[in-house]
Formats: C-alpha cells, sequence, structure tokens
C-alpha cells in the first residue's frame, strides 16, 4: 500500500477547515455565532451524547472554537448547515473526487463523505462528519491538497510527481505545467479561514510547535 496516497483514514478534526468554510460559503450567519460553553452536547435522534475530547469544556465566537478545536460546536455547526452544504463544500475540496496524482489509478483513493441525503437521515452522522468522524475519510494527500487550498486563495493544483521527462540524450522533452485541479472556495473565504488557522497555531492547539518566526496557518486534527 502506498500509505500517503492510498490509505484512507478519520481526518478528525483537520475537517474543521472545510466546515467552517461552508460556514462563510453557504451560511454566513454561523460566523457570527457564539456557541454555549459545554462539556458535551445532545445530538436529535440519540439518547448518547457527543462530548469533546478528555470532557473540555469549550465554546464562544468562531476565532475561540477553531482555535480549542471545539467538538461540541463543530458538530451543531455541521448540523446547522445541513448534510446538503457540508457534502457540498467537502465535494469541492476534492471529497468524492480522485486526485489526478501521476502514479497508477489504484494507488490514489479518493477521499470519502457519505451523501446528503444520508447524512440528512442521520443526523448523529451528520454531526460526527462535521468534525471528521463517522463514516467520512480521506488519505494524507487528500488532506495536504485541503490546506494548500486555503493556502493558495482557494484553488487546489493538481498534486504531481513528474518534473519533466528526459531523452536518453539529455534533452527535456517535456516539462510539467502546474495547473488547477479543482476551485475549492472563493479568495474572500480562504483569506477568512486562513486567518483563523493562523490564530491556532499562534494560540490555539498548534501553539509552540512551529517557530515564532514563520506566519504559519495551521489546524490540528486526531479522531476515535
Amino acid at each position: 500500500i502506498n500509505y500517503p496516497t492510498q490509505q484512507e483514514i478519520a481526518p478528525g478534526s483537520t475537517m474543521k477547515v472545510i466546515t467552517t468554510s461552508a460556514m462563510f460559503d453557504h451560511d454566513l450567519s454561523l460566523t457570527t455565532k457564539t456557541w454555549p460553553y459545554e462539556s458535551s452536547t445532545s445530538i436529535p435522534d440519540t439518547s448518547s451524547r457527543l462530548s469533546n475530547f478528555a470532557g473540555e469544556v469549550c465554546g464562544g465566537s468562531l476565532v475561540i472554537i477553531i482555535e480549542k478545536s471545539c467538538d461540541t460546536a463543530y458538530a451543531n455547526i455541521g448540523l446547522q448547515l445541513g448534510g446538503q452544504s457540508l457534502v457540498d463544500e467537502a465535494q469541492a475540496f476534492g471529497f468524492n473526487s480522485q486526485p489526478p496524482l501521476d502514479l497508477p489509478s489504484s494507488e490514489v483513493s479518493a477521499a470519502s463523505i457519505p451523501s446528503a441525503a444520508s447524512l440528512n437521515a442521520d443526523m448523529p452522522f451528520l454531526a460526527y462528519s462535521a468534525i471528521g468522524q463517522g463514516d467520512v475519510k480521506e488519505s494524507a494527500l487528500t488532506d495536504a491538497l485541503v490546506a494548500g487550498a486555503i493556502a493558495d486563495n482557494g484553488k487546489i493544483m493538481a498534486p504531481h510527481l513528474l518534473s519533466s521527462i528526459v531523452s536518453q540524450t539529455g534533452q527535456i522533452v517535456e516539462t510539467y505545467k502546474p495547473h488547477v485541479w479543482k476551485t475549492a472556495t472563493s479568495a474572500a473565504t480562504a483569506t477568512q479561514v486562513r486567518a483563523l488557522m493562523r490564530d491556532v497555531a499562534n494560540s490555539g492547539t498548534a501553539a509552540g510547535v512551529f517557530p515564532a518566526n514563520l506566519h504559519i496557518a495551521a489546524k490540528t486534527g486526531t479522531a476515535e
């Protein structure tokens, strides 16, 4: 198995990059809401509660909930966005499409998210999908492409290994030409999300990971 491109695992909280982008792209009112401070939250259609990691209490504005990677807030964001908006945003970021990497297709897996209809019919899985769990799966390559879209003003460049083709006499026959694979979101949304991800690196869950003199935008992610 080619692990970075083929193995699919739950994205965990790195999915919140997509969920946050969906707020700006599909329901701007959610970006200005204040979310309850709580250690767990009730989810429709189940008596079980969705909990934050280690029972942490968190909530507040968007700046705070992404800094703290607050599962309870983001689960409720997923419920309020609805399955269609969440799936549309994920697919814009490349989910349910095979990245056009120049390897045999059997070595490149398409990230997957259930259909909007199935998520809308299963509220617990909609909540878990918004935090990158449930039946949401991706490769490390897809996660890199998602982060790259935010860095590159909403555009996902086609991933590639080829640099150039050289003949046996040393002449360059063909040089790879970078090109856009997908437009995941608008430049305006990418700018907003990038600023929030800088806060994650400066004072959130990724604080202290990167040298202070680098202007890093990041999102941590774990999943059970």
